[in-house]
């Protein structure tokens, strides 16, 4: 493959805000695990606290924090349970693939919510999340799924109402 062909969409993401990179991260994440056919509960846990990072609010936020499942140790370098290992062997796939899709989506959040926002670094990691997509016939969505969530001076963009929130989480974007 070549590199104009593996950019496609994330590269589309410069001007959108990290909580779309975030929803189109999570979107892949999941499409992933569904295609590979691997389920687990702590997966499901890690992704369900990164969905509620865009509604997360000051007087929120210590809770929100405090609430972060096992798995966002390992999004942030550290080991990854022996379980998971079993899983992605398992169903023949190197567990450095699982490792790394945790790691990118982990640290997007993770990386800029105790100062300014990186922009390159929350491409780059939707850029890698993508690359490993890419290898088992995967994409991240199309960016203009996301169009309603520019990047702004936080980075983070406007916070999503509900009704977005579920749409980004939940509707049928394999024609967006």
């Amino acid at each position: 493959m070549d590199n104009e062909h593996i950019v496609r969409n994330a590269a589309h993401y410069a001007s959108l805000s990290v909580n779309a990179r975030l929803g189109a991260a999570l979107r892949t994440l999941a499409a992933w695990l569904d295609g590979v056919k691997i389920r687990d509960t702590d997966l499901d846990d890690l992704m369900e606290h990164l969905w509620q990072w865009p509604t997360v609010t000051v007087e929120n936020f210590d809770s929100w924090e405090a609430s972060a499942p096992s798995l966002t140790s390992v999004g942030l370098g550290g080991e990854m349970p022996v379980g998971l290992i079993d899983k992605s062997n398992a169903r023949s796939i190197p567990p450095e693939d699982l490792y790394n899709l945790i790691c990118h989506t982990v640290e997007m959040v993770y990386d800029n919510i105790y100062g300014a926002v990186d922009n390159e670094a929350t491409l780059d990691h939707l850029l890698q999340i993508e690359l490993i997509a890419l290898r088992y016939g995967l994409a991240v969505p199309s960016a203009s799924f996301f169009a309603d969530s520019p990047y702004d001076e936080t980075g983070w963009g406007p916070r999503p109402g509900v009704e977005q929130l579920h749409q980004w989480r939940f509707a049928d974007i394999r024609n967006g």
